[in-house]
């Protein structure tokens, strides 16, 4: 499934540089020649200005999304010259994509302090994102707030950043603000996807279902995939579960492997009471997803309306203590055992 509320700018930052052969590396690296690139750095790293081999090195294994080498390369540049706030938040990037989230959130906040120094305003718009980004990672979702409004007052044109807030305000339940938020990005550009994803989960968080029903469909209709998930719900809530089969069908032709699409489409079945196909759709779902133990309890609840109460039984045992469907599943054991014929 998409994950909303998270995103990362991959545009990363390569500092200037003067001398001819460094000239010469960085033109390799803008044309993504990076294996000629590491072989001239590897040619010219006993030159003077070190650090800017190590920094260009570390750049091309961002790239190549070698993370433990561009960790190595960035330290090296920042032991050698810790003065340059773009070494930081390049380090902070490659801290990010490897889960040490406090790691590059102290980078992050070294760069916003030494803000004057960045060599460009891309840099410090690029600072204050990623640093909403790491405090969503954090679940800091109030500074995350903050921090992205002054990335929106920076640079007002990037329709990411309206949907990053907007993102952060359904975190924190404001559905009404994060609908503006979405407006206001769509004022900026109209053509960006997501923010018709997002209407359309505002407005299901708000039980608007047709409205949202509708803003899932245009998503489809653009290729995203998760309009025809959303969708799927909308029609279920809306107790229009053949129209909602179908949908959940154009999901799972482009997701064959999701285990949260065979649930739903094991749900629908077991609605409109077609238990044999919804037992074999459900199992497919624990198949896939060990977790789902959701899936146990609608396959225990089809067992029983074929009056296998054993079978029932067994499956609604399964249903773990966690699961949403826990009290329902001990409540359908008891029932089952109080009536069984």
């Amino acid at each position: 499934m998409k994950k909303i509320a998270v995103f990362m700018l991959t545009s990363f930052l390569l500092t200037s540089c003067s001398y001819s052969n460094l000239s010469e590396i960085r033109v390799l690296y803008e044309n993504r020649k990076y294996d000629e690139a590491l072989e001239s750095i590897k040619e010219n790293l006993d030159k003077k200005r070190v650090e800017k081999y190590y920094e260009l090195e570390g750049m091309i294994n961002i790239k190549n999304k070698n993370w433990e080498d561009a960790l190595r390369d960035f330290n090296n540049v920042i032991a050698i010259d810790d003065s340059v706030p773009e070494y930081y938040l390049n380090r902070a990037t490659v801290y990010m994509n490897m889960g040490k989230y406090d790691k590059a959130k102290t980078d992050l906040e070294m760069c916003i302090e030494n803000k004057s120094l960045f060599i460009d305003k891309d840099s410090e718009v690029l600072a204050y994102s990623n640093y909403a980004n790491v405090l969503v990672l954090l679940e800091d979702y109030e500074n995350a707030l903050k921090n992205i409004d002054i990335t929106i007052a920076l640079e007002d044109s990037e329709p990411y950043f309206y949907d990053m807030k907007a993102s952060i305000l359904m975190k924190l339940g404001r559905n009404k603000a994060a609908m503006e938020t979405v407006d206001n990005g769509i004022s900026v550009n109209s053509d960006y996807n997501n923010f018709y994803y997002l209407k359309g989960k505002i407005n299901l968080k708000n039980e608007k279902y047709k409205e949202a029903l509708e803003l899932f469909k245009k998503v489809a209709n653009l290729g995203e995939v998760e309009g025809y998930y959303y969708a799927t719900l909308c029609l279920r809530k809306l107790e229009k579960q053949h129209e909602a089969l179908a949908y959940i069908d154009l999901y799972l032709e482009e997701q064959p492997e999701d285990a949260q699409g065979y649930l739903q489409k094991g749900v629908i079945l077991t609605d409109i009471g077609k238990n044999n196909d919804a037992i074999d759709i459900l199992k497919k779902a624990v198949k896939l997803d060990g977790s789902m133990t959701d899936a146990n309890y609608y396959i225990g609840i089809n067992y029983s309306r074929m009056k296998k109460y054993d079978d029932a039984i067994n499956y609604l045992n399964l249903v773990s203590e966690d699961s949403e469907m826990y009290e329902f599943a001990v409540d359908e054991v008891k029932f089952i055992e109080k009536n069984r014929e």
